[in-house]
């Protein structure tokens, strides 16, 4: 992210939602209510965490895979 790029926002719980909801429709899981919770949880960890990452200014000089050469 450079200086003129606004910050992401946070995944809202809604949206959240929405996704798992459809992942289990999609993939016709059975999912009990106690599951549900469980996998929300779990997605809300992971949007955070990959809100976190992306929030970090790597600067333009950065190399995300940078390539070995003897």
């Amino acid at each position: 992210m450079t200086a003129s790029t606004p910050p992401l926002p946070r995944v809202e719980e809604r949206d959240l939602e929405r996704l798992l909801d459809g992942a289990i429709g999609a993939y016709g899981l059975g999912v009990e209510p106690a599951w549900h919770r469980e996998a929300m949880a779990n997605l809300r960890s992971v949007a955070d965490a990959a809100h976190f990452v992306m929030a970090a200014d790597l600067g333009d000089e950065a190399e995300p895979a940078p390539v070995f050469r003897p």
